[in-house]
C-alpha cells in the first residue's frame, strides 16, 4: 500500500512540528477549502524539499512535486508571478534561493476536465541562522 511505502521512508517522522501530526493538519485543512470552494478534493498533492533552516546568504535548492488526479490542466504561480512553463498532472519544479530572501510561496491550480478547480499553496521560509564564528586562537 502506498501510504506504508511512505511512512516507512518518511523523514522526520516524528517531528513536533513536521511530522504526522502536521500532515494530517495540511490535510484537514486542504479538505475544508475543498469543501468550501466546491473543487474536488483529490485533485492536489502537494509537497516540498525544503531546508528547516539555513545560514545567512547561502543558497539552497528546493524541488516542489505535485500529482493531481482527474485535471486536464495544471498552473503554476511562483511568489506571485504565473510561469510561463506548461505543467502535468504528476510534475515538479525546482527552484533555488537565497536563504535571507524568504519566504517564498509557489500556488499551484489544477482544473478538472469539468472545469473545476483546485488551488494549494506551499510556502518556504527557512529559519536563517547566523553563520558559526571560527574559534579564535
Amino acid at each position: 500500500m502506498l501510504l506504508d511505502r511512505v511512512l516507512a521512508e518518511a523523514w522526520r517522522r516524528d517531528s513536533p512540528l513536521h511530522g504526522e501530526a502536521h500532515w494530517l493538519a495540511v490535510a484537514t485543512t486542504g479538505l475544508d477549502l475543498a469543501a468550501e470552494t466546491g473543487a474536488d478534493p483529490q485533485i492536489v498533492s502537494f509537497t516540498n524539499t525544503a531546508p528547516t533552516d539555513c545560514t545567512r546568504d547561502q543558497s539552497y535548492t528546493v524541488t516542489y512535486n505535485w500529482q493531481v488526479l482527474n485535471a486536464t490542466m495544471v498552473t503554476v504561480e511562483i511568489d506571485g508571478e504565473a510561469s510561463s512553463r506548461t505543467f502535468s498532472p504528476t510534475d515538479s519544479l525546482t527552484l533555488q534561493y537565497i536563504c535571507n530572501d524568504w519566504p517564498h510561496t509557489l500556488w499551484i491550480t489544477a482544473t478538472g476536465a469539468d472545469d473545476r478547480q483546485a488551488s494549494d499553496v506551499n510556502v518556504v521560509s527557512p529559519n536563517p541562522v547566523s553563520a558559526t564564528p571560527s574559534p579564535s586562537n
